[in-house]
């Protein structure tokens, strides 16, 4: 299964083709500029609001391409953990996989959760839990620092 498999969006593929023939070999802008705009992220018939195009372009390429989560299963349900949901790309994937799994979602930082939770709701998701915890091995609590890169 691709990312843009389902792509029904003519503009994306004129765009990309154009770009190419124009002799722009930069793959990842041409993609990141077809589905990313104004914070938005638009695949298919859905639309994930992040801000950090260079982590949603990782994320794309772990998540749709290289399809590092997938996992098949018999279960109509499958019951997902999600260990620091971000903006919820990784959601975006089970839903599209597993359209009914429940899953149950982590994430710690406060801005980052309201715009899961956005992105949750705008995408109409059901069965998704999310709570504000980060997981460790440990029974502590800790402090970290985000980097730009984060």
């Amino acid at each position: 299964m691709s990312v843009f498999s389902n792509i029904q969006n003519p503009t994306f593929i004129d765009l990309g083709i154009k770009k190419i023939m124009n002799g722009s070999k930069d793959i990842q802008n041409i993609v990141m500029d077809s589905i990313y705009a104004n914070s938005t992220m638009q695949i298919n018939n859905n639309s994930l609001i992040a801000f950090d195009k260079r982590s949603l372009w990782l994320l794309l390429n772990e998540l749709f391409i290289n399809h590092d989560y997938f996992f098949q299963t018999k279960n109509k349900h499958p019951y997902i953990i999600d260990c620091g949901s971000s903006y919820g790309m990784s959601i975006f994937y089970f839903k599209m996989v597993h359209p009914n799994s429940k899953i149950l979602a982590f994430e710690p930082q406060t801005d980052i959760r309201k715009i899961l939770e956005k992105n949750i709701e705008k995408n109409n998701f059901t069965n998704v839990t999310i709570l504000p915890y980060a997981l460790s091995d440990k029974n502590q609590s800790i402090n970290y620092i985000l980097t730009i890169l984060d």
